[in-house]
């Protein structure tokens, strides 16, 4: 590392003073030893440690370079690191002697003469030798010295070439750390633009989907509005359309507890938070190692709340309306109470969860209803069965009218006759023919299945009228028959009555019992028609009960009006006059004109002086007068 590369390292200019330099490093050193602490991550820390050793490296670099004035310094501090120098006796430097040595010295001179001399001849012998064995060593030497120069300038030589090797090593290492560190550095810039891209396309994502707390919560507001007006129509009641709403908004409250629950500590979250912290540290390498769980939270988000809301919301399922025959209109409520018609085969698919009835409706058949409960793990279905059966109906011992009822339809006919469908279940069969006593039968009709009924009559009789004198008119029931003497066969037993008429006779009427299978003989003798005073005051009683009345002008009494009354039963008939001269008398019946049917009476005491008077009655009117009245005195109305 060179001075330049480590300034840039630090941030600072290369010519920076040494305690600029110092300050530097301690700031840079404190904030990545904190960094360090806190590392989330292993190759989180390591990275830190790697930036620390390189701003160490780029501190040392500079402060050796910064100020040459620090060398002297340097110096100084080993040599005074290595402490004084002892004396010895190279220095030149002698230890004084003393009074010992003195006398030791000239004890020793002669000795030492003795060995001078001989050394002096050793000497002088070995003179030559020396001399030439000096030469030879002092030749040995240049050549050992020539050697040595030459070897020195070669490991120069050598030494110069490594030092220029490992210069231009060096500078190709330096320019191949630059060039991998440059291309590094693109390559993690090219990542983080990357990686970033991917975080923002996730992170919209994910704000997507936490915002459907707030649009859930705003649904459940709505729907809390809405059962509130609900409940305000319904009254204290409740209604289809209130329970429907009342589902959806415990449904809806559900949704959104779960939705602040899986939300609020969502994995997703949690790897937003670390991947923020990771991108703001620029650690691109731990970024792209955890965007991958980022995104696979998001993914199971993405999956989580559209299940719930299924789970939570959906409220409904398919109802599968099938029947047979197969198309059958048919109305279904459901478990709210909302109604719906359709025609089968249908499938539903919105029915709410819960029971729900179906009513299949045939026409000629009863409703049918069926319950079916619709879930929400499975389709529900619901058949409706409105197969019949066939009725046959007879009757003896001849055909009569029929009428059917049963099963919500009625029917009628004449036998035999065959109903080929008709719904299953019980029947009641009533028979009938004019004159006859009904005959009843029942029967059960089943799927598919063909039943019979009957209808059993009573034989007929036969009826036999006679009268004397012969000759007359028999009405029965209601219809002229024939004329005496007759036979009605073919007759139903039981009463019978029969009206006779014959002119110049009075009416006269039978009644007998016809029994099955025999002959009922009615005989009369009629009674002329003309009546006896009696029986024609009788008949005028009867016929004339209660009061009749008029009025006319009188010369001396003016307005007088009349009351003539009538007694069932009795011969007597009360007369009042009002008015001036007013009284109240009584008319006894004396006579009868059968040609003109006038019944004469006459007053009692001094008024039957009068003479007889005549009474006839003419429908709504009653002529009173003399004589046949052909010209009535007074006209009485009923009062």
């Amino acid at each position: 590392m060179n001075a330049p590369e480590a300034a840039k390292i630090l941030d600072l200019p290369v010519d920076a003073a040494p305690e600029q330099i110092e300050t530097r490093f301690q700031e840079l050193r404190t904030k990545l030893e904190d960094k360090i602490a806190k590392a989330p991550t292993p190759g989180l820390k390591a990275k830190y440690r790697e930036s620390l050793d390189d701003i160490t490296a780029a501190f040392e670099v500079l402060t050796l370079a910064a100020d040459s004035s620090a060398l002297p310094m340097l110096q100084r501090q080993r040599t005074e690191d290595r402490g004084p120098k002892t004396t010895s006796a190279s220095d030149g430097m002698h230890p004084p002697r003393g009074p010992s040595t003195q006398a030791t010295a000239k004890k020793s001179g002669g000795l030492q003469f003795a060995i001078v001399v001989v050394i002096a001849i050793a000497v002088l012998g070995g003179g030559a030798w020396w001399v030439m064995k000096t030469r030879a060593e002092e030749a040995e030497k240049a050549r050992l010295a020539t050697e040595l120069a030459q070897k020195a300038a070669e490991q120069k030589a050598e030494a110069e070439r490594a030092t220029a090797a490992a210069a231009k090593s060096a500078e190709e290492q330096r320019v191949r750390l630059a060039a991998e560190a440059k291309a590094e550095q693109a390559r993690r810039e090219q990542l983080g633009l990357q990686l970033r891209t991917r975080i923002s396309e996730l992170n919209i994502t994910l704000d997507a989907l936490l915002k459907t707390e707030s649009l859930a919560e705003r649904e459940l507001s709505d729907l809390k509005a809405e059962e509130r007006s609900l409940q305000r129509e319904a009254k204290g009641g409740s209604t289809p359309d209130l329970r429907a709403a009342q589902a959806a908004l415990q449904a809806y409250d559900r949704y959104v507890a779960w939705l602040r629950d899986h939300l609020a500590a969502n994995p997703a979250r949690l790897a937003r938070a670390k991947l923020d912290e990771l991108a703001g540290a620029k650690a691109w390498d731990e970024v792209a190692a955890a965007i991958e769980p980022y995104a696979a939270a998001i993914k199971q988000l993405q999956a989580d709340i559209p299940a719930k809301r299924d789970q939570l919301l959906v409220l409904t399922g398919t109802l599968s309306v099938t029947a047979e025959p197969a198309e059958v209109d048919f109305q279904l409520q459901d478990s709210y109470g909302r109604l719906r018609s359709g025609r089968t085969p249908a499938e539903l698919t919105d029915v709410p969860f819960g029971a729900s009835t179906v009513t299949f409706r045939r026409p000629g058949w009863p409703a049918q209803s069926r319950t079916a409960t619709v879930k929400r793990d499975a389709p529900a279905s619901v058949a409706g069965d409105l197969v019949g059966g066939a009725l046959q109906l007879t009757s003896t011992p001849f055909p009569s009218d029929f009428t059917l009822t049963g099963q919500g339809r009625s029917e009628s006919g004449r036998t035999p006759a065959a109903l080929p469908e008709l719904p299953v279940g019980n029947y009641q069969i009533t028979y009938t023919r004019a004159g006859w006593p009904n005959s009843t039968a029942s029967a059960t009709v089943t799927r598919g299945g063909n039943a019979t009924a009957e209808g059993a009559f009573a034989p007929p009789g036969t009826l036999k009228v006679t009268t004397q004198p012969a000759g007359a008119s028999v009405t029965f029931n209601g219809k002229a028959a024939g004329i005496t003497p007759l036979v009605i066969s073919d007759l139903p037993p039981g009463p019978v009555s029969v009206e006779l008429t014959r002119d110049d006779y009075r009416p006269a009427a039978l009644q007998g019992t016809i029994d099955a299978g025999k002959e009922t003989v009615l005989t009369a003798t009629l009674r002329s028609a003309t009546l006896t005073p009696e029986e024609a005051y009788e008949a005028l009683a009867r016929d004339a009960k209660g009061t009749w009345t008029t009025t006319f002008d009188n010369i001396i009494a003016g307005n007088v009006r009349l009351y003539i009354r009538f007694t069932p039963g009795s011969k007597l008939v009360q007369y009042e006059q009002t008015g001036f001269g007013g009284s109240v008398r009584n008319l006894t019946m004396v006579g009868y004109d059968p040609a003109t049917k006038v019944v004469f009476v006459a007053f009692s005491g001094l008024d039957a002086l009068n003479g007889k008077l005549s009474l006839r009655l003419e429908g709504d009117t009653l002529l009173f007068g003399r004589g046949d009245l052909s010209k009535p005195a007074n006209i009485f109305r009923r009062e």
